[in-house]
Order: structure tokens, then sequence, then C-alpha cells
């Protein structure tokens, strides 16, 4: 039964491990909200409406969700290690 259990914490630990390396990878290539000028590129310097902060935000739902997902497969891969130590081969 143990065997079982760490299997299932093994499992549910490399999902959210895929989790999280998915959202950094959104992170790391959203695209530009609609508006959005590059800093100092010669657009910026015509028209000054920078939505900087549209991808500041949008960028850090994803780092909030990689973080979380990240703690919860090293959160799963302690119970397993945990279990695997305690119990008898």
């Amino acid at each position: 039964m143990w065997k079982f259990i760490e299997l299932a914490c093994n499992i549910v630990s490399v999902v959210f491990a895929f989790l999280a390396a998915y959202w950094w990878y959104l992170a790391a290539t959203d695209e530009p909200p609609p508006g959005h000028v590059e800093i100092g590129s010669p657009d910026m310097l015509i028209d000054m409406k920078v939505s900087l902060v549209g991808m500041v935000k949008l960028q850090s739902k994803w780092n909030k969700r990689a973080a979380g997902s990240a703690a919860i497969a090293a959160t799963f891969q302690g119970f397993a290690l945990l279990i695997q130590s305690v119990t008898p081969t």
C-alpha cells in the first residue's frame, strides 16, 4: 500500500512540475498587450502610450501560478521521499 501512495505522490509531483515549467514558459513568451511599444524604439518617441503595466501583470500572473505549482511539486516529492525513507523495502 505504501508503494502505491509513494507512486501517487511521484505522479502528482511530476504533473505539477510540468505545469510549473509550462507556466514559466508562458510568462517568458507571452505576447505584449495591444498598444505596447518596445522601450527605446522610434515608435516610443512618437507614441508615448506604453502599456508596460499590462505586460508586467500578465507575466506576474503566470509566474505566481508557476511558483505555486513548483511548491506543490516539491511538497509531494517530499512526501514520496518521506514514505520511501520510513517504509521497509
